[in-house]
């Protein structure tokens, strides 16, 4: 149910969307949350969201029909004294003024925040649309996808289950929570600008001559993903990982592999040496046998082998996969779908279990150039939270800690 009851443009928003008649670009630069509220008729000559309390996360921005779709993420990481919601402002540049309170939605009813203590791990996204047309220029709807509910908040602060103790809180206080993991791929993603494919790396500097930071273009004979970081193109994909070098970590080749097994099947036999020089040798080689056992050791941390999913059910056709590096695993494979797949079905399997039994990991359909998200299960399965229709074109990517 939708809590919103009031939206409107205000009326440096009104100046600004004025100035973009000419077809400049409407950057919004923040959205922030209010503790306060006024009475709708005044809704329009706010300069700030009343009693500012949080700034929200903007996920990246989706296109259906003519509107512009906007989530923002509210959690309460770090909030340390709850509050009650009731507005929500969108903040954009001016090019004369600079920063601007540019739209502000107003709630019916105060919404109870609380803090991270009070409920660990809870969140909000709310979808705003943003329309701009000649017979309507401003329009603004807001609808609160995983909205929590009181009730569905009273029941999970009273599960003891699902809470961890202060002891187990210590243990894993210096590792990343998933909302941490989501808001980094969220602002890593909001920077990517994805143009289309070209046959070679040449292509790129021949189509895309003026690149933007964050312009990313895969190249189809490397299958490489190329992202321009404002001054180079960079590449990104985990299959571009090189080979390791005396000076740069990166995959172990087969060849690195049967010099490390020929020196320590060398090392062994000298063993059996009866000379008297046996004690000096002997110490040095074991010694070189010891570094050698902790670069082997460090090589696995480092970077392994690209491993394929399991395409359990068949739905197509897979290509890359995941790395481990350590503990974390790096998720980055195409499907290319050759039937339909359901909401909440299990794409594909055989992906290391996630520490925390579940992970979020990125879907992006290329063929309808929409973003979603996808779970990687205990089980390690990969379960789609959205339908994909065949003959679509699914990149998964993301990153989780592994048990």
């Amino acid at each position: 149910m939708d809590i919103w009851e009031n939206a409107s443009l205000t009326e440096k928003g009104a100046d600004l969307q004025n100035k973009l008649i000419n077809g400049e670009t409407l950057k919004i630069t923040k959205v922030k949350t209010g503790a306060g509220k006024v009475s709708a008729m005044y809704l329009r000559q706010q300069t700030e969201v009343a009693n500012p309390v949080q700034e929200l996360t903007i996920q990246p921005a989706t296109i259906a029909d003519d509107n512009i779709i906007i989530p923002v993420l509210l959690d309460n990481i770090g909030l340390t004294e709850s509050y009650e919601l009731w507005q929500v402002g969108f903040y954009a540049e001016d090019p004369d003024e600079g920063e601007i309170l540019y739209c502000i939605a107003q709630a019916a009813k105060g919404k109870d925040i609380p803090t991270e203590q009070e409920s660990p791990g809870y969140s909000i996204v709310w979808n705003f649309h943003f329309k701009n047309s000649e017979e309507n220029p401003f329009e603004l709807s807001i609808t609160p996808a995983g909205l929590t509910s009181m009730r569905t908040f009273q029941e999970h602060a009273n599960n003891v289950d699902i809470h961890v103790t202060l002891e187990e809180k210590n243990i894993f206080s210096d590792k990343y929570t998933k909302a941490e993991i989501d808001n980094k791929f969220s602002a890593f993603e909001t920077n990517i600008d994805w143009k289309e494919a070209v046959d070679t790396y040449t292509d790129i500097l021949e189509m895309y001559s003026k690149p933007q930071d964050g312009w990313t273009v895969n190249v189809k004979d490397t299958d490489y993903t190329y992202r321009f970081n404002g001054t180079d193109w960079v590449a990104i994909s985990s299959n571009s990982i090189p080979n390791a070098t005396s000076e740069l970590n990166g995959l172990m080749t087969k060849e690195q592999a049967a010099v490390l097994n020929k020196l320590d099947n060398a090392v062994g036999s000298l063993q059996n040496l009866t000379t008297g020089e046996k004690q000096n040798l002997v110490g040095a080689v074991n010694e070189v046998k010891s570094q050698v056992t902790q670069l082997n050791s460090d090589l696995d941390n480092i970077a392994t082998e690209v491993k394929t999913v399991n395409n359990t059910f068949g739905y197509g056709t897979f290509s890359n996969g995941y790395v481990s590096i350590g503990k974390t695993v790096c998720v980055s494979f195409q499907v290319l779908l050759a039937t339909n797949i359901a909401a909440g079905k299990v794409l594909c399997s055989g992906l290391p279990k996630p520490l925390s039994e579940l992970a979020i990991i990125n879907v992006y359909d290329s063929s309808a150039s929409t973003y979603s998200r996808a779970k990687v299960t205990y089980d390690g399965a990969v379960y789609v939270e959205t339908t994909h229709n065949s003959g679509a074109s699914l990149l998964i990517n993301g990153s989780y800690v592994a048990k």
